[in-house]
């Protein structure tokens, strides 16, 4: 079954069951300077691994930006 992920608004689509971790090296990010949320609760990144992604599940991943 194939199993369908909003990622910061664009919809992935696994045909297998993924963690966040396998979406972070998906999409070819490093895990350092990120945060994540999922479907609006903050994961911690010790989590990462242990976090199974569910078909329509909704992803926000973010960068911190310097400036002021």
């Amino acid at each position: 079954m194939l199993m369908k992920i909003k990622v910061n608004g664009k919809t992935q689509s696994f045909d297998q069951s993924v963690s966040i971790s396998d979406l972070i090296n998906h999409i070819k990010l490093s895990n350092t300077s990120i945060a994540i949320a999922l479907n609006g609760k903050i994961i911690h990144q010790n989590e990462y691994h242990n976090t199974k992604l569910k078909n329509m599940d909704s992803v926000e991943i973010v960068r911190p930006v310097g400036g002021g």
